[in-house]
């Protein structure tokens, strides 16, 4: 049972509905007048439902269970705080259906390269190896409540433009912050299904995928995401009226940044170092992040 995808991908996604049934209903357990307080609210649910995740982590074995809260949370948390506080319009209503659109595809995306419950994240697996007496704290802290308070903090330009835009008028700022993470997300998607297709026909072990957006960037589906992050922040800062206040909340993007550009990718390229021969040649020739032609300067 254990190595069915599909039933893998079944027992997933009855987790995460008892996760959000008991997010629910801790909610309602609160006093009303703590339920008010949305944002706080919502960071002590996500907390709590994060700890229940690594709890059924923890039985199955398996820390990649935690993998799609990423990509589920985020429309979830937008749309409960539109409901509690009675913040909603015609542009929080496109800015949920655009944040739907990025957690559609990354949740597809996840479910296409899942094998089943009984495969982990080979940098999970790595630090179950490397300490397997410390591991339950890597994986509670480093696994699960780490990315769930970046997420948060990625977040946070989002709430805030959903509170702002019940008066604030559209301007040419919304709607580039609204493209702008339409275009971001279709990033991922294609350079998803670059990858996809390379894989799916690649029969050469150890070969570089360096096609399409890969040919110039090493990560055009970070770079995707990143972009999709800064979106957010951009939607609040068209609506927010302190200009100082805008650029401090930059910090949020910030954070997603500095996560994938110190820990995600030197992770992923040490490994790739090391499997693939090739893969220095490739990084010479193309960007980490940028989906560019890199420009050398050429000596006669």
């Amino acid at each position: 049972m254990k190595k069915n995808k599909v039933v893998g991908i079944i027992i997933i996604a009855l987790i995460y509905l008892v996760v959000l049934g008991a997010g629910v209903g801790i909610y309602f357990l609160f006093p009303e007048v703590l339920r008010k307080q949305a944002l706080l609210m919502l960071l002590i649910i996500d907390i709590i439902c994060t700890i229940l995740i690594y709890i059924f982590s923890c039985i199955f074995k398996n820390a990649s269970i935690y993998d799609p809260y990423w990509s589920v949370i985020p429309p979830i948390a937008f749309i409960a705080f539109s409901l509690i506080s009675g913040y909603y319009n015609v542009y929080v209503l496109i800015f949920i259906i655009l944040v739907s659109f990025w957690s559609i595809r990354l949740t597809f995306n996840w479910a296409l390269n899942f094998k089943n419950l009984s495969v982990q994240d080979w940098r999970y697996q790595n630090f179950k190896d490397k300490h397997p007496k410390t591991f339950f704290l890597i994986n509670l802290f480093g696994i699960h409540l780490f990315p769930t308070m970046i997420v948060f903090i990625g977040m946070l330009p989002g709430f805030n433009f959903i509170e702002k835009a019940v008066s604030t008028q559209l301007n040419v700022a919304t709607i580039i912050s609204f493209v702008v993470m339409f275009i971001a997300t279709i990033i991922e998607l294609i350079s998803d299904i670059q990858m996809y297709n390379f894989r799916k026909t690649n029969k050469v072990h150890g070969k570089i995928m360096n096609q399409g957006l890969w040919k110039y960037s090493r990560h055009p589906n970070y770079f995707g995401e990143i972009l999709f992050w800064i979106s957010i922040w951009l939607a609040y800062f068209s609506a927010e009226s302190s200009f100082i206040t805008g650029l401090l909340m930059a910090s949020c993007p910030i954070s997603i940044f500095v996560m994938f550009e110190f820990v995600s990718i030197p992770m992923l390229e040490k490994r790739q170092l090391k499997n693939k021969p090739e893969y220095r040649e490739y990084m010479e020739n193309s960007n980490a992040l940028l989906i560019l032609p890199q420009f050398k300067n050429k000596k006669g």
